[in-house]
């Protein structure tokens, strides 16, 4: 059951994605990359949507009560604020 799950859940994220790439082209995003750089891009962002996935699965699991289980996952929406997509790391204080 948790396997069909992470399944459904890893091919709304690729229909979402290709919707996100298709309004893209559409507002004139123009890619320089070849087929296999798509390609090779696009198995990244399935696999660590996949892997995501079933962190969160186990962090449900692993929950004692239905509350603690939708907020564990919470601390993976940081994700994206800890990377160089908002900020250019050149600007960002030496650790």
């Amino acid at each position: 059951m948790l396997a069909g799950h992470v399944l459904g859940s890893t091919i709304q994220t690729v229909l979402s994605l290709a919707v996100v790439i298709g309004i893209a082209l559409l507002t004139g995003f123009r890619p320089t990359a070849g087929p296999l750089g798509w390609l090779a891009a696009l198995g990244v962002l399935v696999m660590t949507s996949f892997a995501l996935t079933w962190l969160s699965v186990g962090l449900g699991l692993a929950a004692k009560t239905v509350e603690t289980a939708s907020n564990s996952p919470m601390f993976l929406l940081l994700l994206p604020f800890l990377s160089s997509a908002f900020v250019p790391t050149s600007s960002m204080p030496a650790a």
